[in-house]
């Protein structure tokens, strides 16, 4: 049984992905199956996007205390980090943050709070399957500030 309130939905696969505040379940429309994804609501955020039918969040590692990218593979159900992109500076904290997909590439709009305003930069980050395994690597692209807002 859902939530009352669904708070993110998402396609991969020609399925539905859909997490409420307690559950994450999937919809099959050409089987008319639903099932539980257990794993899939532990790290996907508000602000999350899909490119190449894979799901790209924000996530915190905590073993080096910073924000990174995370992205979810669907047909494994498996969460792992996007490598080559783990210093990015800027990703302190991603309250408020967003990420799209722009042309294949992962586009990221930070809300960063600044003493006496608020800053909106974006940063474009090319990915690619590499290795064995297919991990997937990611190139920070351009990052700029786009946007700055003074308190009131």
């Amino acid at each position: 049984e859902l939530y009352k309130i669904t708070l993110k939905s998402v396609v991969m696969n020609e399925k539905i992905y859909i997490m409420d505040r307690r559950n994450s379940v999937v919809y099959d429309p050409r089987k008319s199956v639903w099932e539980r994804d257990f794993l899939l609501n532990t790290y996907w955020e508000v602000g999350s996007c899909v490119i190449d039918n894979m799901l790209y969040t924000f996530g915190f590692d905590c073993q080096k205390s910073v924000y990174r990218i995370r992205v979810y593979d669907p047909r494994v159900r498996v969460w792992s980090f996007v490598k080559g992109v783990e210093n990015i500076p800027m990703m302190l904290k991603t309250q408020g943050s967003r990420m799209a997909n722009h042309g294949g590439d992962l586009t990221i709009l930070l809300n960063l709070d600044k003493s006496g305003g608020t800053e909106i930069w974006c940063i474009q980050v090319a990915l690619e399957r590499r290795g064995e395994h297919r991990e997937i690597w990611g190139k920070v692209l351009w990052s700029n500030l786009v946007l700055t807002l003074e308190n009131s």
